[in-house]
């Protein structure tokens, strides 16, 4: 994959850190030969400080932070990564903190759902133009539970119609 311009100062940077560095340490060490690229560098490093990787110190003296990772929950973390690799493993799934019954259960549901299928060696690939869907097995048990629950409010309903009647029958019995 080829690396991106901010990827090549974040690079720089890091190699640089811990500690101060100004902007021509950092236009040297990342190899910049032009005025356009240095530019670059800056409007980088101002990215950088509005995510939080870097921090401003004063006028062009700056220390790198390190990149800040969201905290995405495991299965969209695993989802985000098939969707990028496209053929992964278990293992790669463990590299991502995943255990690895949890990690091959997740691909078996995918597989069952015709999202992936399996390959040799381990690898499972990404059905092109699929979309990963989430672990929906709780989402499913609660629609069915949605709908027993509809059926049985019927029930009673009927059940309260006939006792109604049975009651206005009895009730006439009486008079």
């Amino acid at each position: 994959m080829k690396e991106t311009f901010a990827g090549k100062i974040r690079q720089a940077a890091t190699a640089l850190s811990p500690g101060q560095f100004t902007t021509r340490e950092l236009s040297f060490h990342a190899n910049l030969k032009t005025r356009k690229d240095e530019k670059r560098m800056l409007n980088a490093l101002r990215d950088f400080i509005k995510a939080g990787e870097a921090q401003r110190i004063s006028t062009g003296v700056y220390v790198y932070l390190g990149k800040q990772r969201k905290n995405l929950p495991l299965k969209d973390q695993m989802r985000n990564y098939l969707k990028i690799k496209k053929v992964i493993t278990i293992d790669e799934l463990r590299e991502l903190g995943a255990a690895e019954s949890y990690a091959s259960e997740w691909l078996q549901m995918l597989v069952r759902r015709g999202v992936v299928v399996p390959l040799q060696n381990g690898r499972y690939e990404l059905i092109a133009n699929m979309a990963v869907p989430e672990n929906e097995e709780k989402a499913e048990r609660l629609r069915d539970l949605r709908v027993r629950k509809k059926e049985a409010l019927q029930a009673i309903g009927e059940a309260q119609k006939a006792l109604t009647r049975a009651r206005d029958a009895v009730e006439l019995i009486d008079i």
